[in-house]
């Protein structure tokens, strides 16, 4: 009889499947003797190599699932049981594809057609089949999870109000999975996670949650059902099922529907700015530039984007890429804005007047654009600097020094008397910005407006005193 001696490969891979078993089944184990803590150490075990694993069945890796997520949660982790319960929605009802390995005899199961067509393909594997797994594998009361859902929601939004912010974030994020669990994918709940993971500079969590956001589209726009009932109060439903049929019991009237505004410009915004935070520079320019795409006028981004190319020392590929819409008259008014600005701060002298041209052109296209207008005017009132210094070096009495300082002091207001206009446009865009306040102070100073010198003198008096 001929002795059969198991290749190492195959010994390790039923060595592996029987460990991994044995931790999911740990897991359940140790759930149902309601000792959570262990449950949730197997449960991470079993976990790390569920990706590199096909040939768990889906039956069984959602029982495991379920085990996790009851124990986190009876552990008081709402986050991990929300993202447990995730996985195991993410298994109910859903197709799946099978085959066969000839030579371990094991099943591998895979939720990607391609994936399991590739494997098989390349391999000695039986021809893949498709099923679909059970809507319901396992028994969740709904009814509590609604309940423990608008708990977290509720909690989110009082820390939140305290400006308890981590606290709000984590309350929040417990609500949007509780809410997937029972089948109601709430993103905006994310969002609100997002915001207070930023407002407590835990921006590695508020990144990721971002980044989930933005690669699903989202855009905060929701449908409100609204309409009125027999108190004559207005009363909002979650679906516009349950309004029509309040409408036709007559027990309420005047059914309509509104839609919120979108997030999308502010999300791009705030995960621009998180992976600033992150220095993480790459990110910042492309998630600025996607958002810069829909929404070109959104300053903050521009100039996150315009930071992150100085910050990632890639400022001439910048410049050449503003260049380039420039030249092919693509560029709109933030575009003449960056290059103007990103060429004053590569080399001020030399790109002197480019940088005047590029601000006037955004100021032409844009006459709102409060930043164009007030780098435009720093850079009229530029040369005062050697108009003081010839001033400050004729203080004398003599004929000849009075006349030069005479006429650099005219030179200097006719600078100003240019500037102002355009420092006033800026000022109205921001009229709380104590810095402008005080130059246009100084500016009315030096042209002689001696009302506007008063005037915005005790603007910035009421501002610097206590």
């Amino acid at each position: 009889m001929k002795k059969i001696v198991l290749s190492i490969a195959l010994a390790s891979i039923c060595v592996g499947v029987s460990a991994q078993q044995t931790e999911m089944k740990a897991t359940q184990d140790a759930y149902q003797n309601k000792n959570y803590s262990v449950a949730l150490q197997q449960a991470a075990l079993a976990e790390s190599k569920l990706d590199s694993d096909p040939t768990i069945e889906p039956e069984a890796l959602a029982h495991f699932y379920y085990a996790a997520a009851e124990s986190a949660k009876q552990s008081g982790d709402l986050i991990k049981a929300g993202e447990y319960y995730d996985k195991l929605k993410n298994i109910e009802g859903k197709t799946f594809y099978k085959t066969r390995n000839k030579d371990t005899k094991n099943w591998e199961y895979y939720f990607n057609q391609a994936k399991a067509n590739q494997v098989a393909s390349a391999g000695n594997y039986t021809k893949v089949k498709s099923e679909t797994a059970p809507e319901s594998i396992v028994n969740l009361d709904v009814a509590k999870l609604n309940q423990e859902a608008a708990n977290a929601l509720q909690n989110g939004n009082t820390a939140f109000n305290n400006k308890a912010y981590k606290k709000a974030a984590d309350n929040f994020l417990e609500a949007y999975y509780l809410y997937k669990i029972i089948g109601q994918d709430r993103p905006l709940f994310k969002y609100y996670a997002a915001l207070g993971y930023v407002q407590s500079k835990e921006f590695d969590k508020s990144a990721d949650l971002f980044q989930s956001l933005l690669d699903v589209g989202f855009t905060g726009v929701e449908t409100n059902y609204i309409a009125t009932n027999a108190d004559g109060k207005d009363v909002s439903f979650s679906t516009q099922a349950d309004m029509d049929t309040q409408v036709k019991l007559g027990l309420a009237s005047n059914p309509r529907t509104e839609k919120t505004e979108s997030l999308q410009q502010d999300l791009y915004s705030n995960a621009a700015y998180t992976y600033y935070q992150l220095e993480q520079f790459d990110k910042t320019i492309e998630v600025g530039q996607e958002g810069l795409e829909l929404y070109p006028d959104n300053e903050n981004m521009s100039k996150l984007v315009t930071a992150a190319y100085q910050r990632s020392g890639k400022v001439d590929d910048f410049i050449a890429s503003l260049q380039d819409k420039v030249d092919n008259g693509s560029a709109d008014a933030v575009d003449y804005f960056n290059l103007a600005k990103s060429l004053e701060d590569k080399d001020f002298d030399a790109n002197y007047d480019k940088a005047k041209t590029y601000y006037s052109k955004a100021i032409e296209m844009n006459p709102d654009f409060g930043d164009a207008h007030l780098n435009y005017a720093f850079l009229i009132i530029a040369p005062e600097k050697d108009l003081v210094a010839k001033m400050n070096e004729n203080l004398g009495s003599s004929e000849q020094e009075k006349e030069i300082y005479t006429e650099n002091k005219q030179k200097r207001k006719t600078l100003y008397q240019e500037a102002l206009p355009h420092l006033e446009k800026a000022y109205k865009q921001n009229p709380d910005n104590p810095s402008l306040i005080k130059i246009l102070k100084n500016s009315y100073e030096v042209v002689g407006n001696d009302d506007k010198y008063t005037e915005f003198k005790e603007k910035y008096d009421a501002i610097v005193q206590p």
